[in-house]
């Protein structure tokens, strides 16, 4: 696993995203990454899985402080760090005009935005103001929850259940799904000239661009962890980085998660 320096955190370049995961099934999945190679595990509160993200990291033996785990709880963190009980501060989600805000109370040393082939819009000011700050920028949803993976199909897509949230995402939906199962489809061909699958490709994509220090990714079943872990020693030709990028108009669009 490869490692990056910002801020004075070391960062993990690819962490186990846990927002789906709940019980026996989060702690599985958490203990196989660690056992893997991932030393970066990414939890909240409002996930109500931080006891089973414990459990994991106890079965896979590894000690507390040979994990970067990632939680939030906002401005507790600032009470905790004064405190010494959290090595550092990091933010989801935040726009250019919040990091200055949290700036003047506390050093921010990383920032979770989505971030993809299929959204880019931090690229215009966020991305360039991480840098000028020495903001580490921890990529999530880099595979755009699941349209990259190559395991996705229109005919997956209409099948998804009216209360899976992407059912409702645009992206979901044409005419943009069939551009973006394009892109997977080009993705999938750039993974087999590597040995690699579209979205261990489409992982490798983000953590190539200038100021991303690391990318989450999810995953429902523990035999899926072992594919991503990988991607950062993928090493995409100027070519292919041309073949993904030439043919994508959506850089304005938003993302619902």
């Amino acid at each position: 696993m490869q490692f990056v320096e910002a801020n004075g955190a070391k960062i993990p370049s690819i962490g186990l995203g846990t927002w789906e995961l709940r019980g026996r099934t989060c702690a599985r999945i958490v203990e196989q990454a660690l056992k893997l190679g991932y030393r970066h595990i990414d939890t909240a509160q409002v996930y109500e899985n931080e006891r089973e993200v414990g459990d994991g990291l106890r079965a896979s033996g590894l000690k507390r402080d040979e994990v970067f785990v990632t939680t939030k709880v906002w401005t507790t963190l600032v009470e905790l760090k004064r405190e010494g009980l959290i090595r550092h501060i990091g933010v989801s989600n935040f726009t250019v005009a919040q990091l200055e805000r949290i700036g003047a109370i506390a050093p921010v040393a990383t920032l979770q935005p989505p971030y993809s082939l299929l959204a880019r819009q931090i690229e215009d000011t966020t991305l360039p103001y991480c840098r000028q700050h020495g903001i580490g920028v921890i990529a999530y949803s880099p595979m755009a929850s699941g349209l990259l993976t190559g395991a996705m199909s229109a005919e997956r897509v209409s099948r998804l259940p009216a209360d899976d949230w992407r059912s409702r995402d645009r992206r979901f939906h044409e005419p943009q799904l069939g551009a973006n199962l394009e892109l997977a489809r080009r993705l999938g061909e750039i993974g087999k000239r590597h040995g690699v699958s579209a979205g261990s490709v489409a992982v490798a994509w983000v953590l190539r661009q200038p100021g991303i220090c690391g990318a989450i990714v999810g995953f429902r079943h523990p035999a899926q962890v072992d594919e991503i872990v990988g991607a950062a020693s993928i090493d995409l030709h100027a070519a292919e980085v041309a073949e993904l990028e030439g043919g994508w108009s959506g850089r304005r669009d938003t993302i619902a998660r």
